[in-house]
């Protein structure tokens, strides 16, 4: 959610200077509005630091250095380093209190971060000066459904509702409705926490021993996911279940999705003991997209899909489930589609046999660039992503131009079939 901000005229300030002979300050903060205009903000910030040396009392272009350590602070968010990005968005709500964006923003990365309340507490406040911020109050209502706080989570959407701006109530209604759902199922759910999870079920379960042979069972999971993508977390994961129907009732999902991460894991679950195996890969892929989603919150599905199912079905499968679904097809290599022709979105896709044919091509794809490059470069490409399109992040990172890897990519599959 970004707030529309203006780098304010230095005029009345550059005529004040001048009165005092210091012109060198108007040419510093043309050069560093020249620096914005041109995408480079760390030298903006350089520039207006010896501006405000010179003149540390203007207020304007001490409003100027904080939008500059705001676009630095969401270039630094966007690269990934969220934590530099709150050190500039701090600094940027210190210098011009009066803008609310600034620290809309610092709840909006803190939530990405998953600290909820330190999220809460930088909202609050601003929604007692700015009730009419639509977009804060959604972001407060993400930062408390993410923190079970359902019912609460609810009010704050439908204040965001009752706003004039129609494309943010619009957002704040289907907000509200999905929490609506997931309230009325998950009001009497029991809670069970470790060092790991916050596991919600239902009251009706396997038995008494049911939440530990489960925590085990995703624990186990989880560590998988971990040795095969090399990181280490500390950080807890909600997991919320439900039976087969109430799965579908509450997500809207298509009856072929076998999980869905919003934020919060959430299974369709069964007999754990006569699931645990489906249970565990559809975890491992849920997993996944938890660690993507602070790689690259906007990750496209070919990459993000492609990586969970490498984590579902395990490393050298890819090739061999993409063969076999074509010959389903009566089809072959040659029939596939262009990867960049894939919707960045798989959600996208309405028919099923068109989302089954991208998955496919997510996994096998993903699967030949770990054979190639190794595990560590998806990361980085991941990564990558977040600041450029597919093709160049992968470019980037490989110094292997994305058609020419596709072309290997299909040499290898004609070469198997």
């Amino acid at each position: 959610m970004r707030s529309s901000f203006r780098l304010v005229s230095f005029l009345f300030a550059a005529a004040m200077v001048l009165s005092l002979g210091q012109d060198d300050v108007v040419l510093l903060n043309e050069k560093a509005k020249t620096a914005l205009a041109e995408g480079h903000p760390q030298e903006a910030v350089t520039l207006l630091e010896k501006a405000q040396a010179l003149a540390p009392s203007d207020e304007v272009l001490q409003r100027n250095l904080a939008y500059a350590y705001y676009r630095r602070g969401m270039e630094k968010s966007d690269d990934g380093y969220r934590g530099l990005a709150l050190l500039d968005l701090r600094e940027a709500a210190a210098l011009d209190p009066s803008e609310p964006g600034y620290a809309i923003h610092i709840g909006s990365v803190l939530l990405s971060q998953y600290r909820l309340e330190e999220a809460e507490q930088i909202l609050r406040p601003v929604l007692e000066e700015h009730p009419e911020k639509t977009n804060a109050w959604i972001l407060l209502g993400d930062t408390l459904n993410l923190a079970d706080r359902l019912e609460e989570s609810l009010e704050a959407y439908a204040v965001a509702m009752g706003h004039e701006d129609s494309e943010w109530a619009s957002r704040a209604a289907d907000s509200h409705a999905r929490t609506s759902r997931q309230h009325a199922v998950e009001k009497d759910y029991l809670v069970d926490i470790n060092d790991l999870f916050v596991i919600k079920h239902p009251v009706k379960t396997g038995g008494p021993l049911w939440g530990n042979a489960l925590g085990s069972v995703l624990a186990g999971a989880r560590a998988e996911v971990c040795n095969l993508l090399d990181v280490q977390r500390s950080r807890r994961v909600t997991v919320v279940l439900y039976t087969p129907e109430r799965f579908r009732e509450v997500t809207g999902a298509h009856e072929w999705v076998g999980g869905l991460f919003d934020r919060k894991i959430r299974l369709p679950i069964g007999d754990l003991s006569r699931e645990r195996d489906r249970t565990e890969a559809a975890f491992r892929h849920e997993f996944v997209h938890v660690i993507v989603s602070e790689w690259a919150p906007q990750c496209p599905s070919l990459m993000n899909e492609g990586l969970a199912q490498l984590a579902e079905y395990g490393k050298g499968h890819g090739q061999e489930r993409l063969l076999d679904h074509l010959d389903g097809r009566q089809e072959t290599w040659e029939d596939l589609p262009a990867l960049s022709d894939l919707p960045e979105r798989f959600l996208d896709l309405k028919d099923r046999d068109a989302v089954s044919l991208a998955y496919q091509m997510g996994y096998a794809f993903i699967d030949h660039v770990r054979a190639f490059h190794g595990i560590g470069a998806i990361e980085r490409w991941i990564r990558a992503s977040a600041n450029a399109s597919m093709e160049k992040a992968f470019l980037t990172v490989t110094g292997t131009s994305f058609a020419d890897e596709e072309q290997r990519f299909l040499e290898a599959l004609r070469r198997t079939r």
